[in-house]
């Protein structure tokens, strides 16, 4: 969401973009040549560095934890295309879902030949995902529609496989709009454990992280800051109501995003590698990872 957006942006990332005012030279900075005066701060090696490197496995990462939230709480991602456009009947207070009823244990619905309508007169809508008017509905009472005076599910829903009550609506969180605030709680986390391995992969440009090594304290304080404040948003439960984040189990909460994150470092060591050794097809000139991934 955008307010979670702004918690990245002012909240995680604010420290650790600061520590990097305290981080030391490299070892080999003052062997090399200075910079050319036309070569821009912004380059593009930087930015395919930021946009087709690093940014695409930060995005893999939040991406695989948000389907997957989604799945477990029984949206499957096949069925997550336009659900937020899916119309149907609000079902009455205390409905409860029954797949063995004509009308699926959504009392307040009738078919009038193809057309659905409701015996209260409340109209045919989509569900609130964005704020918490539905957050109690189970979404499986309000997706059916009528054919041929029979009702049908409009979307098929998968199992159920956490079984866990949501901390706001203290409810079940499967099949109602709760879950899409679980999945983008999850897509915040797995970023911020990027965003970590992030800090510590620019550390250095060229210089492997075994030589630079971790004995910045600004940025390890900030880095501990940054955990600790993604926790502190997560499990703490004023906050969740003011800022939308939800306590997400902890297999939601890093067992994708940590992997990507170690992922990250592993192939910036590697890319550095090849930059420093990579065999040079004119002794004259950079090796080519120098010349095309060397920001």
């Amino acid at each position: 969401s955008s307010i979670l957006v702004l918690c990245i942006d002012l909240g995680t990332d604010m420290l650790p973009s600061i520590a990097f005012s305290y981080e030391a030279g490299e070892l080999d900075l003052m062997t090399r040549n200075p910079r050319p005066k036309w070569v821009h701060m912004v380059t593009k090696r930087l930015l395919v560095f930021a946009y087709l490197e690093s940014g695409p496995i930060e995005a893999m990462a939040g991406f695989m934890t948000y389907f997957v939230i989604l799945n477990d709480f029984g949206f499957p991602f096949w069925r997550t295309f336009y659900l937020a456009l899916k119309e149907g009947p609000p079902p009455n207070a205390g409905d409860v879902f029954d797949p063995s009823a004509a009308n699926y244990g959504n009392t307040n619905a009738y078919c009038d030949g193809d057309n659905i309508k409701t015996l209260n007169g409340e109209k045919i809508r989509a569900p609130d995902w964005l704020y918490l008017a539905d957050k109690e509905m189970d979404l499986r009472l309000l997706y059916l529609e009528c054919i041929k005076g029979q009702m049908h599910r409009t979307v098929e829903t998968g199992e159920c496989k956490v079984h866990q009550i949501s901390g706001v609506s203290f409810r079940p969180i499967c099949f109602t709009t709760e879950a899409l605030k679980y999945a983008q709680s999850g897509f915040f986390y797995a970023i911020v454990w990027a965003q970590v391995s992030n800090a510590i992969l620019l550390k250095t440009r060229f210089s492997s992280l075994k030589y630079q090594g971790l004995r910045n304290f600004f940025l390890i304080f900030a880095i501990f800051f940054e955990i600790c404040l993604m926790l502190i948003l997560a499990y703490c439960h004023p906050l969740n109501l003011v800022l939308g984040t939800r306590d997400v189990v902890w297999f939601h909460l890093g067992i994708f995003g940590f992997p990507h994150s170690i992922f990250m470092l592993v192939h910036d060591e590697i890319r550095k590698y090849l930059i420093r050794n990579f065999p040079k097809t004119d002794p004259g000139k950079p090796n080519w990872f120098e010349r095309n991934s060397l920001w």
